[in-house]
């Protein structure tokens, strides 16, 4: 058990059941930290009421603003401190390692955004 992350890129053809894989991590508490902030922070522009703890097995849509500012967090070494009871020791214990993955993804991602494909970010705890 424990926090397992995805990334997937849909095309304009594909169901997000058929959505291909581009990233995968294991416990990378920082990273998923920013990604449930971004997800609380799109629902309340929607008017939604969202919580943390309800970030679980949720595909968040990543758009271009948001892969720009999560490079730019992964780069200064600013994504947020997060804990949890699946989630392991801080992700900044290991940090070039999760650097390499994370500038892997960056790349994936916008190469897909490029040609035209959607981001979506998921994870399960």
């Amino acid at each position: 058990m424990g926090l397992d992350m995805y990334a997937y890129r849909k095309g304009k053809c594909q169901s997000k059941k058929d959505m291909t894989q581009i990233a995968e991590w294991r416990k990378h508490n920082r990273l998923h930290g920013y990604m449930t902030q971004l997800w609380v922070q799109k629902g309340l522009e929607k008017g939604e009421a969202r919580f943390a703890d309800d970030f679980n097995c949720v595909n968040l849509r990543l758009k271009k603003k948001d892969i720009r500012k999560l490079a730019n967090m992964i780069l200064g070494k600013a994504l947020p401190d997060t804990s949890g009871f699946f989630f392991g020791s801080d992700s900044y214990d290991h940090y070039s390692y999760y650097l390499e993955e994370d500038l892997k993804f960056i790349f994936e991602a916008k190469k897909a955004l490029k040609e035209g494909d959607k981001i979506y970010y998921s994870s399960w705890w």
